[in-house]
């Protein structure tokens, strides 16, 4: 794999770990998708990394929702300026991965930077995410308007 490893490792029922992370160019066998890897073993032994979804995306952010595992990819090409979201509800052994309405508020930015997310400590069945624009060479980005909420 060629690829980074980002965002958190999540503990899952039983103490098993899961990471994220995803593929580029050279990568074999692919060079886009997010792909995972457990430990069983505190992460002294990562298993060999297995597909999560072939999106054209980078920079995962797993994160562990009460029993169901999220993961907020930032999209690429012709989805720059949008987010992805994977979802799986049997910790981590099948993936259902669909566009957000998580997207750029100046359609003229270049993309979308790595998004962040954590569950809310003071609400636990609230999801918290953020990213930053990534403004055009020359441009500097300034809020001009409030900060909008997006219920993905």
């Amino acid at each position: 794999e060629t690829g980074s490893v980002v965002g958190n490792i999540v503990m899952l029922p039983g103490g098993r770990l899961l990471v994220h992370g995803h593929d580029r160019k050279p990568s074999t066998p692919y060079d886009t998708g997010v792909w995972q890897s457990s430990s069983t073993d505190h992460g002294r032994t990562w298993s060999p990394p297995r597909r999560v979804t072939g999106v054209d995306g980078g920079e995962p952010v797993l994160i562990r929702a009460a029993d169901r595992l999220l993961s907020f990819i930032r999209g690429r090409k012709e989805h720059a300026i949008r987010q992805h979201l994977a979802v799986s509800d049997d910790w981590g052994e099948t993936w259902e991965t669909s566009l957000t309405r998580i997207e750029a508020s100046d359609p003229a930015v270049k993309g979308l930077a790595h998004p962040f997310a954590m569950v809310n400590p003071q609400r636990t069945g609230e999801v918290i995410v953020l990213t930053t624009e990534r403004p055009l060479p020359g441009r500097v980005w300034r809020p001009d308007r409030a900060w909008p909420t997006v219920l993905f």
